[in-house]
């Protein structure tokens, strides 16, 4: 059974493990390794403009949602799933329901999500799409796509 959870302080480290994985690195815009110190400090920083929600399958992480407040009513959307589970629809019914909690969290009517994709990743580009996310802005190696919600 496929359950998404609010990140708990504990689950920090697991994060930084999926985050480092090399078929996850090599889909992202920050390609780099990251160490113990960057990660800590970078959530530090941001912690207060994260919601992170952690796929889990028995009791097991395999994958995170993860949206970074721009303001009030704008989000990033960043997301990874573990190899093993793709091509399952899970990242797709997780993302679905991670709106409903992100909308009922901020206590808004409608909020906007921004995704940033490269190129080359034509699944995440096909999810997005799926998920009635438009393409609004091609750049040098990524695309931008946005979202009312």
């Amino acid at each position: 059974m496929i359950r998404l959870n609010e990140l708990s302080p504990n689950e920090l480290s697991s994060l930084r493990y999926l985050k480092n994985l090399f078929y996850v690195r090599r889909n992202s815009l920050n390609n780099k390794v990251i160490s113990i110190n960057e990660h800590k400090m970078w959530f530090n920083i941001n912690k207060n403009k994260l919601i992170i929600y952690t796929i889990q399958s028995n009791n097991r992480i395999i994958g995170y949602i993860r949206y970074d407040k721009i303001n009030n009513q704008n989000y990033y959307l960043n997301y990874m799933l573990i190899r093993e589970f793709h091509g399952k629809r899970i990242m797709k019914q997780s993302i679905i329901s991670s709106f409903k909690k992100l909308k009922i969290k901020q206590n808004h009517n409608f909020l906007f999500l921004n995704a940033i994709t490269l190129l080359v990743n034509i699944k995440s580009t096909r999810l997005l799409k799926k998920l009635d996310f438009r393409l609004i802005e091609t750049k040098d190696s990524h695309l931008l796509f946005r979202k009312k919600i």
